[in-house]
């Protein structure tokens, strides 16, 4: 699983564009899912335009997402209402919760 993907610290693809760093290690998690050394991705704290993205590249290179797991509590439904469960919806991605 990703964690607290993070905007910062840009780095390189393959054709030398300069891209978020999740998007660098999600394309690792990928390759290790196809060689079978994990079964599933996740995403920890993404937002909705991530997840957006992170299907995007995962269908692109014949995997998926399979879990998001995001803050919620009576406190924080911040996942109610920036867009992060109705793209899980979306794309039939499992949300786990923590509080």
């Amino acid at each position: 699983s990703l964690h607290r993907l993070a905007e910062v610290h840009p780095g390189f693809n393959e054709e030398h564009e300069v891209v978020p760093a999740w998007e660098i290690a999600l394309d690792e998690l990928i390759q290790l899912q196809k060689k079978g050394d994990l079964q599933h991705i996740g995403l920890s704290e993404p937002t909705a335009n991530q997840i957006e993205r992170a299907v995007f590249l995962a269908k692109a290179k014949g995997s998926c997402i399979s879990a998001i797991e995001s803050a919620y509590s009576i406190a924080t439904r911040r996942a109610e209402l920036n867009g992060v469960k109705e793209a899980c919806e979306r794309h039939h991605i499992h949300r786990l919760f923590e509080v």
